[in-house]
């Protein structure tokens, strides 16, 4: 745990907040008073005064009991100091009046806006994690100082009001035209998990096998699009009550879709918030990719419950015991409720490749971060936290296996149970259950950062530290589990060691580790290929694709192993070599016209067995991979396949006269191919307009595509209208800046409207997203030195680490580009199947 951190529970423990808040959303301000019980340390008691959180507030009153005090704010610590005085006992209560505004950036307590019915309308809600409770009410702000809430919240009459806890009681005043809401008191839990959303809202309602309540919420321009989420949910708790050995902790569970969200979901607890196309399924519009993604989104966020509610991490430093475990649960749940989509199959392109990605630079961190400052706090959400540390919990399961895995998470959450605890303890939890000392072999991959690639020569294996930079000087010998397939345990915990491998290694994707096979063995490999399961087929394709960016192998290897693949046609596989041709066509610039007769060939047989339509006998791999296929061949130029995405669009009145799953491919290839203002302005009218949830996205990523530079200046400038709402501007930066027509236009553009950026994300982890995205497919010293001269000239808020993230990518999208292009080139010219 950092020492630079001043922790204010070590001043003061509060055990209960009475907390009023009376708020007013057409002047988007609020007011309150809040009375803290909590016990005085010695520290306090020794220097006569304690602190709490306090932000953007305006404090008018402190007392102690019923006798006012002096106070002072400091709102670069987000501190307000209080004087102690003439006190009797260690245990206090402390009382504040104070009042604030409803911030327009997503955090504390901000406005939703939405439409319904011609009339312009809005919710309001809250987002405190990871520290922003202390922007809407005087708290201790921290993970560790676990309390009561007594919640009670006065708004417009006709609201709809849900919190963490079932109402009280509730008050109307006609007069007024306000009501008063009491919400029964929560269980012990952090500051940054109460919550609550008013407004006009919704709801489908729904029982678990134990009766706890559960309703799934949204605007009333969703109705009919609650009952999946419901459904999922439902099924979901009544499999991880039994998991667990631990009932849902509270009465109910309320979901709750909100117009603008800055993330994908937030845990509250009992009162969990999403953005709505992370909650919401249109039985007309949405398709299976999208349920997927939802039935992802719910467990993650009810694995939470136990996982950061029920046991919350003492620091930030080990965000990822909750971020890690509400990743990988899910996997589990869906492979229980719904084994035919295969998902541990999806693992692999998912956490796996996500984390391996990450924690390939070397500005990268340990699984268990230090925290400097309460900026940094956001920059520990990220995909080591979430990815790596699914993978890592994954390679536990694997190791100790999963009776005795159960079993130490059932003991580690009793033990913890409305408190806290640390990376140790679950190691000793799993120990206990396990008989192995978990704790000294997960050491590494916990407390340093990177991880290994093995290399398997005629004779020997070794390891080093895999850096897309290239060559490293670290010195960490990790023990790893090869996962052969004769399952015998083998380890290598050393630099190098003698050993014979007839066969692939890391069976099943199951290791934090990248493989790269050489002599005799890599030829046998890759003529047996077609014999391994999709996911041990996708796994030589990622690790010679990702050791190729530092010259561990080359590319041409990599197109020479997705020829092989032709003829294979799980989703999981195919769609995976796509993306590897999407990022060589990315940073290697001139293969773009090169890779499209190869892409064709590649495609063409499951381009002729999928054609364009569904049918009766598809499998889910046929439905998810048919829109990856006919992306790829529009881009291929294939005319059959171009002139049915043109015709589709032309005929369709709204995106709802298209088959959702193939909206993004028609879409990009009317935009690509007419490239004209009036394809332009029909999907920008559909954006205006569509209900679909995740409609949007999908249309801003065509908008935003665009070869034309006027038009692509048009998206870009969107960005900073109404047209565009801030939950969603993120996407069109992104976007724009994957343009590979216009990704200067793009760059220039970010530069010039920093200040906007900086307005509405400076405390965002969006904010270390587009830093990043500044980098991605760029190459050269040029952009490098603009890169590192611009985020050096304006204050980036506590993301130095996204800014060396992007310096380290361009300079080794660089050096692969120029290391690789031309061979690229010629082995694409002289190839033939």
């Amino acid at each position: 745990m950092s020492k630079k951190v001043k922790r204010l529970i070590d001043w003061f423990e509060p055990s209960k907040y009475n907390l009023s808040i009376s708020q007013d959303s057409n002047v988007l301000t609020f007011s309150g008073e809040v009375e803290i019980e909590g016990v005085l340390t010695a520290l306090a008691l020794k220097e006569g005064r304690l602190f709490l959180h306090s932000s953007d507030l305006n404090i008018s009153e402190v007392s102690i009991g019923d006798v006012a005090t002096q106070f002072k704010l400091n709102e670069k610590k987000q501190e307000v100091e209080i004087k102690l005085s003439d006190l009797r006992s260690k245990d206090i209560k402390v009382k504040l009046k104070f009042d604030g505004t409803i911030t327009i950036p997503m955090h504390g307590l901000y406005p939703c806006f939405f439409e319904h019915e011609g009339q312009e309308k809005r919710l309001l809600a809250t987002q405190f994690e990871s520290h922003h409770a202390r922007e809407v009410f005087p708290c201790v702000d921290e993970p560790e100082a676990k309390a009561v809430f007594s919640l009670q919240l006065k708004t417009n009459i006709n609201d709809t009001v849900v919190s963490n806890t079932p109402i009280l009681s509730e008050i109307k005043d006609q007069k007024t035209g306000l009501k008063s809401v009491q919400f029964e008191p929560t269980p012990l839990m952090s500051t940054y998990l109460l919550a609550w959303v008013s407004g006009e809202l919704i709801f489908e309602e729904s029982s678990s096998k134990s009766g706890v309540k559960v309703r799934t919420y949204s605007t009333p321009v969703h109705k009919g699009k609650l009952s999946y989420a419901n459904e999922v949910l439902v099924k979901a708790m009544d499999f991880l009550e039994d998991y667990f050995a631990i009932p849902y902790p509270l009465t109910k569970f309320d979901q709750v879709a909100l117009p603008d969200f800055a993330a994908g979901a937030m845990e509250n607890w009992g009162c969990v918030t999403f953005r709505e196309a992370a909650l919401l399924f249109d039985p007309e519009n949405s398709n299976l990719a999208d349920k997927q993604y939802i039935a992802d989104v719910v467990i993650h966020e009810l694995s939470h419950q136990w996982f950061g509610n029920l046991v919350t991490m003492r620091w930030w430093n080990d965000l990822w015991l909750n971020e890690g475990f509400a990743s990988w649960i899910p996997y589990l749940v869906r492979d229980e409720l719904y084994p035919e989509w295969k998902i541990w199959d999806h693992f692999a392109t998912g956490d796996l490749a996500l984390g391996l990605r990450a924690d390939a630079l070397e500005n990268t961190h340990p699984i268990v971060v230090e925290i400097n400052s309460p900026d940094e706090i956001r920059s520990a959400f990220d995909n080591i936290c979430y990815d790596k540390g699914c993978s890592v919990i994954n390679l536990v399961y694997n190791l100790i296996g999963k009776n005795a895995f159960r079993n130490g998470l059932r003991a580690y959450l009793k033990r913890h149970a409305y408190g806290n605890a640390e990376t140790h303890d679950l190691w000793q939890a799993w120990s206990d259950a396990s008989g192995i000392d978990v704790g000294k072999f997960m050491k590494v991959w916990t407390e340093k950062p990177g991880f290994p690639v093995v290399k398997v020569e005629d004779g020997r294996i070794s390891q080093s530290r895999f850096l897309l930079s290239g060559e490293s000087q670290d010195q960490t010998i990790w023990t790893i589990p090869l996962m052969t397939i004769e399952g015998d345990g083998t380890v290598l915990d050393t630099n190098s060691k003698k050993i014979t491998l007839k066969n692939k290694i890391n069976i099943g994707q199951s290791g934090f580790f990248r493989v790269i096979y050489d002599g005799k063995i890599r030829i046998k490999i890759l003529d047996d290929i077609n014999s391994y399961s999709a996911v041990d087929a996708l796994g030589l394709l990622s690790d010679t694709a990702e050791a190729a960016k530092p010259g561990l192998t080359s590319t041409t290897e990599v197109l020479e192993l997705i020829s092989h693949l032709k003829d294979r046609q799980e989703e999981v596989l195919i769609s995976s070599a796509l993306t590897e041709l999407a990022e060589i066509r990315l940073v290697m610039g001139d293969t773009f016209e090169a890779l499209k007769p190869f892409t064709a060939k590649f495609i063409a047989p499951n381009l002729e067995r999928l054609g364009f339509e569904q049918r009766n006998n598809d499998s889910l791999d046929d439905e998810l991979l048919r829109p990856s296929i006919l992306a790829a061949a529009s881009y291929s130029g294939l005319k059959d396949v171009v002139e049915f995405g043109i015709n589709m669009f032309i005929n369709a009145n709204s995106p709802e006269d298209i088959r959702s799953d193939i909206r993004s491919f028609v879409y990009q290839t009317a935009i690509r191919e007419n490239n004209d203002l009036q394809t332009f302005e029909k999907l920008l009218n559909w954006y205006k307009t569509t209900t679909v949830p995740g409609e949007q996205a999908v249309i801003s990523a065509a908008l935003c595509s665009a070869r034309d530079p006027e038009l692509a200046i048009r998206a870009l400038n969107l960005i900073i209208s109404d047209t565009v709402k801030l939950q969603e501007s993120t996407y069109w930066i992104a976007y724009s800046l994957r343009n590979r027509f216009n990704k200067k236009l793009a760059w220039d553009w970010l530069r010039e409207n920093w200040d906007w950026v900086s307005k509405n994300f400076a405390r965002e982890k969006a904010l270390d997203n587009i830093i990043k995205y500044a980098a991605n497919g760029f190459t050269g010293e040029s952009h490098l030195v603009e890169y590192t001269d611009f985020f050096n000239s304006v204050d980036i808020f506590g993301s130095k680490r996204a800014f060396e993230q992007g310096k380290e990518r361009i300079l080794w999208q660089t050096a692969w580009k120029e290391r690789d292009e031309k061979k690229v080139l010629g082995w694409l010219n002289d190839f033939t199947y």
